[in-house]
Parts: structure tokens; C-alpha cells; sequence
């Protein structure tokens, strides 16, 4: 070897070296507070008019989700249930009207029509008209209706509480659809960058063949071609993949498919600082569903009281009144009385049926509540172990391309003073094309992975709209549940399902 090559070649191993010495950085979930977003060296994209970003595809998921109109509709059934339990309170009036008619003749005899004088009275029909009102206004009840009125609103607490997990469901679904979009849209780009780089190689590959040059050999000039075709041959499954996305996100936001356009064309993220026990504190103080089941739970008791006492008889203020027209005697007046009264059923076979039933729906739902409880426990620490596992492949895959663009520039820098070849640089460069499509699959598995960890801890552990982790991810959310109606405003929601 000449020592002109000798130098050369030991130049390229150094930077390979150089390359090869550089540290992998640190995993650690926790840690990642230090460490800064990884950046993507892709050019930033021109918003387009009228472009979505996440956080208007979360307000109008919020809205358009299909399962949201049902929760509602069940919400307004609780509403009419307090309204019904709040009428017992309220006097409850009776009343009668009818009429009769008999048309028989009717014969008296021997009626005494004056003194000393009797004879036969005869009568074509009878006619009689009569009517009742009556007034009964519950005075002390033993506490059910006050029970009933508060069983009520703990169903509509519940209620209330249903609508918001189906919001966080309907937000966690335009999440993942926004960022999947976005993935799809930036896998093109880099698969854009890389043909337009082999095709620029292929000039020079091809100009360096013709001068007959070692480095240059024609079967990899034209496996430069082949591999070429190749990569334009993925562009129409990344177009099949964007199409799916650009669907997915057109039924969580309403919006027909051909007007789905988003601001983001490259995934964003970074790293997340938080614990377990954290995660897991959140979720049983803010997930909605654990808080509806507690309220129905309160409801179940109360019913059971309710029941306790049904046989026991209401105190109750009443006024009738009442009236009769009669043609066989007209003398009739109206008449009116008021008093106090107890009003009550003795039924106790049913009663101690009914009190049974309502202690096994109380038992039932502690038991619901004890297996949601361990359910929760399990979902988030799967949650939070696959955001972990996440993370950590985003870390490695990134860096692992980060070296292999290191070690392109390499090869390309090294290829015109023949320290390598063109078979080095297709490889690297069908090597990076391979990174990049680890890389974005591992951030949206992240992404999901992060969706997913929110929604199981009922409040925003990693807030999209800043990529960030919250403060106090664990802190209890604010009951706003009177403020599910559909009014989208710049007001962060307080159900966890946070909107900034």
C-alpha cells in the first residue's frame, strides 16, 4: 500500500473512531428534566391557512366526539331525576268532576205532598253532579324525600362524571390521531431527503463510473438505481399511512377528511419527571370513573335508608272540600275541612325484600369499587412502564442516528479522496433512511404512550399543549362537573382532560 493510501486510510479510521467514542446519553426516566429536547434538523415548516394545531383538534374533539352526544343525553335524565325528586317536597293536589244521569222514571208513592194530603210523585230521570279537591302537603317524612333529593344528585354527580372520562377518551383519541398525522407527514420528508440525496450521489457515482474510477464500480452504481426505486416505491404506502391518519383525526374533530391540514409536520416531545406513586396518587384522586363509582356508592346508601323507612307513615296537612247537585234534592251544598293526618303502607314482606335488594346493589358496587381500584393500579403501572420504555427508545434510536449521520458525512467527505466507495455511502445512507424510520416510530409510540399514561391517570401527567410535564400532576382537579356543557372557551378544562 502506498503511503499516500496508508494516510488516507488511517484519516478515515480516526474520524470512524471519533464517531464510534461518542458517549450514549443517559436513559434514566426521572432524569430527563436536565436533559433538553432533542431537536430534529429538518427545516421548520411554513404553517399553511387555516391549518389545525393540537390543541384546536383537542377543543374540537371535545365537542365532535360520537360518543359525547349520548353521555350528554344520560346527563339530562339525571337532571329530570333531581327535578322529579325535588317535586316530593311539593303539595300534591287531587280532584274530581263527574256527572250522572239515570233516565228511568222513578215512582214515589204514598208521599206526603202537605199535611194530611199523600199521594204518587212520579220523576222522568235523575240528574247528579259532584266534585272533590283535596290538598296534601307532607310535613316530616322520616328524611326520605330529603334522602331521595340527595341520592339524586349524586346520580347526576356521576353522571357528570361519565361525560367528562368520555371527554378524556375523545381528547386521548385526537391526540394520538394528530400525531400520527404528523408522523406520516414527516416519515415523507425524510424519505424525500434521502432520494433527493442518492439521486445527487448517483450523478457524481455515475460520472466517477464513466471515468472508470476503483471506488465507483457499476454494479453498485446501479444498485444505487434499484435502491432508489425502492424508496419511491414506499411513497405510496407513507401516502396510504397519511390518508388513515388524516381519517382517524377527521372523525375525532367533525371535520371532513379533504379539510383536515395541521401545523405540525414533525413529532415533538420531550422528556417526562415523574414517579409512580405519583402517577398512581393522580389517578385515584382525579380519574372520573373511580369518582362517579364513589358517588353511586353514597347513592346505594342512601337508598338503603330509604327503604328502611318506606313503611314508616308521612305527617301531612290536608284540605278538602267537595260538592253535590242532586234534582232529587237541592238542598245540597259545598262543603271544606282541613287537618293534620298520617298517610303510610304496611307492606313489611315486600319492604324487607326491597331493603335486601338495596344492600346487595350497595355490596355490588364496593365490590366494583375494590376491582377498579386494582384496575387502576395495574393500568397505570402498565402505563407508566411503557412510557419508560418509550422514552428510553427514542433516547437510543436517536442517537443511534445521530452516529449513522456522523458516519455518512464520513463516508461522503471521504468518498472523493477515494477512502471510500460508493457501496460505503449507499449503505450508510439506506442505513440512515432505516434510523429515521426507527426514530419516528419510537416517537409516536411515545406519544401514544403518553396519551394513554394521562388517561389513565385522570389528569394531565405530560400536558401537548406546552410538551411538558406537569407541575403537580397529582394535585386533585377542581370540581367543575357544572361546567360540562358544550361551551369551548379559552378556560383550561379542570377535569384532567386540561386544554390550554
Amino acid at each position: 500500500m502506498s503511503p499516500r493510501k496508508s494516510y488516507y486510510t488511517f484519516r478515515l479510521a480516526l474520524l470512524l473512531t471519533a464517531v464510534s467514542a461518542l458517549t450514549l446519553p443517559a436513559t434514566g426516566f426521572a432524569e430527563e428534566t436536565q436533559a433538553a429536547p432533542l431537536i430534529i434538523e429538518t427545516a421548520a415548516q411554513k404553517p399553511q391557512a387555516g391549518a389545525l394545531d393540537l390543541v384546536t383538534c383537542m377543543r374540537m374533539a371535545d365537542q365532535a366526539h360520537p360518543e359525547i352526544g349520548p353521555a350528554r343525553a344520560r346527563l339530562e335524565e339525571a337532571e329530570a331525576i333531581i327535578a322529579e325528586a325535588q317535586a316530593n317536597l311539593f303539595p300534591t293536589v287531587s280532584y274530581y268532576a263527574g256527572y250522572n244521569y239515570w233516565d228511568d222514571d222513578f215512582k214515589l208513592k204514598d208521599i206526603a205532598l202537605s199535611p194530611g194530603t199523600k199521594g204518587d210523585i212520579v220523576m222522568e230521570g235523575q240528574s247528579q253532579a259532584r266534585a272533590e279537591v283535596s290538598i296534601n302537603w307532607p310535613v316530616y317524612t322520616w328524611n326520605k324525600v330529603q334522602n331521595g333529593q340527595e341520592a339524586a344528585g349524586h346520580e347526576l354527580k356521576a353522571r357528570e362524571l361519565e361525560l367528562v372520562r368520555v371527554r378524556e377518551n375523545a381528547i386521548k383519541t385526537a391526540i394520538c390521531a394528530y400525531w400520527t398525522l404528523a408522523s406520516a407527514l414527516e416519515a415523507q420528508q425524510y424519505l424525500e431527503a434521502t432520494v433527493n440525496e442518492l439521486r445527487l450521489f448517483l450523478e457524481t457515482a455515475t460520472a466517477d463510473m464513466k471515468k472508470g474510477m476503483k471506488n465507483a464500480p457499476e454494479k453498485d452504481v446501479i444498485q444505487i438505481k434499484t435502491d432508489i426505486h425502492k424508496m419511491e416505491a414506499w411513497r405510496e404506502t407513507l401516502k396510504r399511512w397519511e390518508g388513515t391518519a388524516r381519517q382517524a383525526l377527521s372523525i375525532a374533530t367533525g371535520l371532513p377528511d379533504d379539510q383536515i391540514t395541521i401545523v405540525d409536520t414533525i413529532v415533538a416531545y420531550n422528556g417526562v419527571s415523574v414517579t409512580f406513586d405519583t402517577c398512581l396518587h393522580a389517578a385515584y384522586t382525579n380519574r372520573a370513573d373511580f369518582r362517579a363509582l364513589d358517588e353511586r356508592i353514597k347513592r346505594a346508601k342512601l337508598e338503603v335508608e330509604i327503604q328502611k323507612k318506606i313503611n314508616f307513615p308521612n305527617l301531612e296537612l290536608v284540605a278538602k272540600g267537595s260538592g253535590l247537585e242532586d234534582n232529587y234534592d237541592p238542598s245540597q251544598e259545598f262543603h271544606a275541612m282541613a287537618g293534620i293526618q298520617f298517610r303510610g303502607k304496611l307492606d313489611a314482606g315486600i319492604n324487607n325484600a326491597k331493603v335486601e335488594q338495596a344492600k346487595a346493589r350497595l355490596n355490588i358496587l364496593e365490590k366494583q369499587r375494590f376491582a377498579l381500584q386494582e384496575d387502576i393500579r395495574l393500568n397505570v403501572r402498565d402505563a407508566f412502564l411503557r412510557v419508560q420504555e418509550a422514552y428510553n427508545s427514542v433516547t437510543q434510536f436517536n442517537f443511534a442516528r445521530t452516529q449513522t449521520m456522523h458516519k455518512l458525512e464520513v463516508v461522503r467527505s471521504g468518498y472523493p479522496m477515494m477512502l471510500s466507495n460508493v457501496k460505503d455511502v449507499l449503505e450508510t445512507q439506506v442505513e440512515r433512511r432505516m434510523q429515521d424510520k426507527d426514530f419516528i416510530f419510537s416517537k409516536l409510540e411515545l406519544i401514544r404512550s403518553l396519551a394513554l399514561l394521562n388517561l389513565v391517570c385522570g389528569t394531565n401527567v405530560y400536558n401537548f399543549a406546552t410538551n411538558e410535564t406537569q407541575a403537580d400532576a397529582s394535585a386533585p382537579v377542581p370540581d367543575k362537573t357544572q361546567e360540562v356543557k358544550p361551551v369551548m372557551d379559552t378556560q383550561p378544562d379542570k377535569h384532567g382532560a386540561v386544554i390550554e
